[in-house]
């Protein structure tokens, strides 16, 4: 584009120059004429001068003629005259060779001018001739320059219009794209925070299963140590069917839901059928009851209590006979295992207090 208008200003440029050229080309044409006009006029004059002189030397000789036609005789003693009629000759003859000489250069003056006037005015023909071919071509240029021009401006207008619609376009991609990564950004952070949450929920659990593995351990661990302790107490009175004497014979104890008439029944955490203690049922007059009850956590950096019971048997009165109950007077211990807690769920310390109560 920058290339034809540049183009299209030199060709402006040239066209002015040309007829520049031609205007100047018309005002020496019309100088040329003007002299031609001048040296015919000068030769016309030159030509009725000669005329004048010719037809005044004619009148001269007519006159001298004339006069030497006439008879006079004179008779003088005198010195010898001047031959006029020698002299009339000899400036006849040199008018005649002046007239002729001036009428030769001006003859041949006028000829040389009238040939470079007339080759002058052919060249000048030539010349516009030539000039007017190039004005014609350059009219054609110009006019292809201008329709090319206007070609480009409409399709210049056109990739306007196109830019301008793909420009819209891909805005509104854009911000649709913008919106749909901002919707995903926010999932993606809801994901996260919520996978976040569910890691410290499943640490959290994790951490209760510990610290319930850990307390289930030592439930296990205060049974076992509580049964060692009544097995050496009682030796084989609290054992079989046969030599225990009690309504079903036997050990039958140790269930979620208790003894129904064991010598030694020991209770889980689930309560007892008939005369149970506090967590545990022992038997339906069982020598040895014995419960556990779980106490539950008080909040997040607080304290974890445990309590665990058992019931133990001190009889003052031998084997009960066939109607009779054994009055038995029962004891029941409760322990209760205080823990302190972290929020992040550590535990920092644990202590196992000890409760005795009396059971008529």
């Amino acid at each position: 584009m920058y290339h034809a208008c540049c183009r299209y200003e030199n060709e402006v440029t040239l066209r002015q120059s040309v007829e520049a050229d031609i205007n100047g080309l018309h005002r020496v044409l019309d100088e040329l004429t003007l002299t031609k006009a001048d040296l015919e006029m000068q030769i016309e004059s030159l030509t009725e001068e000669l005329q004048y002189l010719k037809k005044n030397h004619e009148e001269e000789m007519r006159d001298l003629q004339n006069v030497s036609t006439g008879d006079v005789n004179v008779e003088m003693n005198a010195a010898p005259g001047v031959d006029l009629t020698e002299l009339l000759n000899n400036m006849r003859s040199q008018y005649e060779q002046l007239a002729e000489k001036n009428r030769k250069d001006a003859e041949a003056w006028f000829n040389e001018k009238s040939k470079e006037l007339t080759t002058e005015i052919d060249n000048n023909i030539e010349q516009m001739s030539s000039h007017k071919s190039e004005i014609t071509e350059l009219r054609r240029t110009v006019q292809g320059l201008e329709i090319e021009l206007q070609s480009q401006l409409a399709l210049k207008q056109s990739l306007e219009a196109s830019l301008a619609e793909t420009e819209g376009r891909y805005c509104v991609q854009l911000s649709q794209i913008q919106g749909q990564i901002t919707s995903l950004k926010e999932q993606l952070q809801q994901i996260r925070a919520e996978t976040e949450f569910q890691n410290a929920e499943y640490q959290q659990l994790l951490d209760i299963k510990i610290r319930l593995e850990n307390e289930i351990q030592t439930y296990c661990s205060l049974l076992e140590g509580e049964g060692s302790s009544r097995g050496g107490s009682y030796g084989g009175g609290c054992g079989g069917g046969s030599s225990g004497g009690g309504y079903g014979g036997g050990s039958y104890g140790g269930s979620s839901g208790g003894g129904h008439g064991g010598s030694f029944g020991g209770g889980s955490s689930g309560g007892g059928g008939h005369g149970g203690s506090s967590g545990g049922g022992g038997g339906h007059g069982g020598s040895f009851g014995g419960g556990s009850s779980g106490g539950g956590q008080s909040g997040s950096g607080g304290f974890k209590s445990s309590s665990s019971g058992s019931a133990g048997e001190v009889s003052s009165k031998g084997p009960r006979s066939a109607g009779n109950l054994w009055d038995t007077n029962k004891t029941r211990v409760i322990k209760t295992i205080i823990e302190e807690v972290t929020p992040d769920g550590r535990v920092l310390s644990s202590m196992v207090e000890s409760e005795t109560k009396k059971h008529y």
